[in-house]
């Protein structure tokens, strides 16, 4: 399984900016302890692309209007 650094260097984003890499490890330390996650759409793109959220069984959503059905 990829992690979620390949995931973000994978794709063709023109640049990283530090909320990139900040997004990154917020991401890397909650999916393994929260039931439901809510990011920005790249962000939920790459931890659904690795695998990640599937395998720890996190809801990871891009919208917050999104949340309430999940609740």
């Amino acid at each position: 399984m990829k992690s979620l650094t390949t995931a973000c260097h994978r794709d063709p984003m023109p640049r990283w900016t530090t909320n990139d890499i900040h997004d990154i490890d917020a991401l890397g330390s909650t999916l393994p302890y929260c039931d439901i996650v809510v990011t920005d759409r790249a962000t939920a793109s790459h931890a659904r692309q690795t695998g990640w959220a599937e395998r720890l069984d996190t809801v990871v959503l891009s919208r917050l209007s999104d949340l309430p059905r999940h609740l």
